[in-house]
């Protein structure tokens, strides 16, 4: 069902509506909400660069409507002791995948995404969860053109440093006597 197609999909809004409907029941397993959060920490990696706050807030709210789901951020052994995950992404059952045994490392790697909107929302995995669901409307509409704005209407300073010694030629002669003829 998650697939990195559904990112460009003609109703993803609907989509991930729907999909946060049926995973909000209480009735669900824990392992079962474990592997489509996972899943989808997963294809964030591959995610468009404009759906990847709809991503992290889809994800914390899963985590907030599950809150036995958190044990997937606070791990006792850090990422750089975490050898190998025990996610087995190809794996159909839910229960096979081991998605509550893993860590959601994938989130932890966006931290350092090359657009800061990015990975300013990406810390939410370090901080402590909020009480209240965030709105999926606020994210789903978000386009390429929104992000290029964002940035840039941030004002930047740049520092550009100078070297102090400046050179008095711009290329040093090539032959020792460079006035002689040949």
């Amino acid at each position: 069902m998650f697939q990195l197609s559904i990112f460009h999909a003609k109703y993803k809004a609907r989509f991930f509506a729907y999909s946060s409907e049926f995973l909000r029941s209480t009735h669900l397993p824990e392992y079962l909400v474990a592997a489509f959060v996972k899943r989808l920490a997963r294809l964030s990696l591959y995610a468009p660069t404009p759906c990847l706050p709809l991503v992290f807030d889809f994800i914390t709210n899963m985590m907030i409507q599950h809150p036995g789901l958190q044990r997937m951020v606070r791990k006792d052994n850090g990422p750089d002791k975490f050898d190998k995950d025990p996610y087995n992404h190809e794996e159909q059952d839910p229960f096979k995948s081991h998605a509550v045994d893993s860590m959601l490392w994938e989130i932890k790697c966006l931290q350092k995404h090359a657009i800061p909107e990015v990975a300013i929302h990406a810390q939410f995995i370090d901080k402590p969860m909020p009480k209240i669901e965030k709105d999926l409307d606020d994210t789903l509409s978000l386009t390429y053109d929104d992000v290029f704005e964002n940035e840039a209407k941030k004002k930047k300073s740049y520092k550009i440093k100078v070297k102090p010694d400046a050179k008095t030629h711009l290329f040093r002669p090539l032959f020792k006597n460079f006035n002689e003829d040949i």
